[in-house]
């Protein structure tokens, strides 16, 4: 479906309820002569399938470990992408990335990658809104920790006694 089309779609689905809602586009959906009809999976076994698939998705983000880092404690995300398996999808534990350096610097740039995404995107509203003079500085600097991060040698393995899982 083309941009125009979904656009059309989706703001003559805005128009009708007053707000735009992910249920009422559904709802509209439904009958198969909708503009939108075919941009939805309604085999209800292979959209319950997709659905579980988001669902154990949404339940591998929900991790979350603690690590004390000289004295301090860091609460991180548990698993991340594994840069091995791109463009499949796996995910990797965080504390055994730590035994990896490269994984763990290739983990690091990949998070560079999405918060630069999301900040574009940002910038990109603010545009449009005219809010986007404080975000353009801001992308600038993680582009340049990009780069920094991409351009280190990977450091060493920390010694065991100064970073230690707490419960």
């Amino acid at each position: 479906m083309r941009n125009d089309e979904l656009k059309a779609a989706l703001k003559a689905i805005e128009d009708k309820e007053g707000r735009l809602t992910a249920e009422a586009v559904v709802k509209t959906a439904t009958p198969n002569d909708h503009p939108l009809h075919g941009q939805f999976e309604w085999d209800n076994n292979k959209a319950g399938h997709k659905f579980r698939v988001q669902q154990a998705r949404s339940l591998i983000k929900a991790v979350l470990v603690r690590v004390e880092v000289d004295h301090k404690i860091i609460t991180s995300i548990g698993y991340v992408r594994d840069p091995a398996m791109v463009p499949k999808q796996g995910y990797r534990n965080v504390m055994a990335m730590r035994r990896d350096p490269d994984d763990a610097r290739e983990a690091v740039i990949a998070e560079f990658a999405r918060v630069t995404t999301h900040l574009r995107r940002a910038r990109d509203l603010g545009v449009v809104l005219d809010l986007a003079d404080a975000i353009e500085p801001l992308l600038a600097e993680i582009e340049r920790l990009d780069t920094v991060v991409r351009e280190t040698p990977p450091p060493p393995k920390r010694p065991t006694k100064r970073t230690r899982p707490t419960a």
